[in-house]
């Protein structure tokens, strides 16, 4: 099966913030519900939902403060370990190993 045969849905996008409060009241203006929360290190953690979209917000020190920055998007494997390794078997470089349910994949690009 080919890696695309593994997930089905966007799982959550991930939001990189200097200001925490600030953009839980931003999205939770915006109707989104606070689900979770968790420390990473020193990183805060949050996970907001509304209905189906998910959204991780997570401390940084120095957030790219621009419109549409997004660092992550996280899609739902329905079967981990398969897309795992169907991911090893394509040219982009492996961030990490499975953690939980997430492998993270870091485009590779090279020059023509």
């Amino acid at each position: 099966m080919a890696l695309k045969d593994y997930y089905d849905r966007i799982n959550h996008v991930g939001v990189p913030t200097e200001d925490m409060a600030a953009t839980v009241r931003f999205y939770t203006d915006l109707g989104f519900t606070l689900i979770y929360e968790t420390k990473n290190g020193d990183q805060q953690v949050c996970f907001l939902e509304n209905g189906s979209i998910q959204i991780e917000a997570y401390t940084v020190e120095h957030a790219a403060n621009i419109r549409g920055a997004i660092d992550h998007l996280a899609l739902n494997c329905t079967d981990i370990e398969a897309a795992f390794e169907e991911a090893k078997k394509l040219p982009y470089k492996i961030l990490e190993g499975i953690t939980a349910h997430f492998v993270t994949i870091e485009p590779v690009y090279t020059a023509d």
